[in-house]
């Protein structure tokens, strides 16, 4: 009889036992699961921020490509940050040289990548009252074509329908607004109206 309680208590003791450490072990397994989960939402928050970053880093660092050349003290291209004015193109070339006609160019203009600046002496100026006739949009000298961010008034008489009052008309515009983005811009210019657009739309860039 002694015998047999005492392997009933083995059983129960056995079984007591087991059970314990089945739950200990699906307690420990849950534990790790909440670690790993915690782990992964920190590890994808971590990236996530750099990638933001990095994307502010890019739009940041973004620059252009200038070519500054005439009446400055060190002529050559120069690399600035996108959104500056022809002012910080001449002061990046080390400003005007005291030939330079100061107050004829406007350097309030934004200047775009692979545009180059032409800085006249006093002389040079006068011969271009209106300014803006030296500094070139980019690759945009069309042979046979007038480019009317640079053309003077009398090249811009040449074209169908554009008299001196036009021709003024643009020349004001493209200094108030830093220059046409594209040829379609000059329909902005009062006294530009459709028939005259339709004859000169093929005769002009930017």
């Amino acid at each position: 009889m002694k015998k047999m309680f005492f392997i009933i208590a083995c059983a129960a003791l056995a079984a007591a036992v087991s059970f314990a450490c089945g739950c200990a072990r699906e307690g420990t397994g849950w534990s790790i699961d909440e670690d790993a989960a915690e782990t992964g939402s920190a590890e994808t928050g971590s990236d996530e921020a750099e990638t933001a970053e990095a994307g502010a880093a890019d739009a940041g660092d973004a620059r252009i490509t200038v070519h500054v050349c005439g009446a400055v003290v060190s002529p050559g291209v120069y690399v600035l940050p996108a959104g500056s004015r022809v002012g910080d193109a001449v002061e990046a070339a080390g400003g005007m040289t005291p030939e330079a006609a100061a107050d004829h160019e406007n350097l309030a203009m934004p200047v775009t990548d692979a545009q180059k600046i032409v800085i006249l002496t006093a002389e040079e100026a006068g011969t271009d009252p209106y300014g803006l006739s030296e500094i070139c949009f980019g690759d945009s000298e069309i042979a046979g074509l007038i480019n009317i961010n640079t053309a003077s008034a009398a090249e811009l008489e040449t074209l169908p329908g554009i008299g001196s009052v036009k021709a003024e008309a643009i020349i004001a515009w493209r200094r108030r607004h830093g220059g046409f983005a594209t040829i379609e811009d000059i329909r902005n210019v009062s006294g530009i109206g459709a028939a005259t657009w339709e004859d000169i739309r093929d005769l002009i860039t930017v």
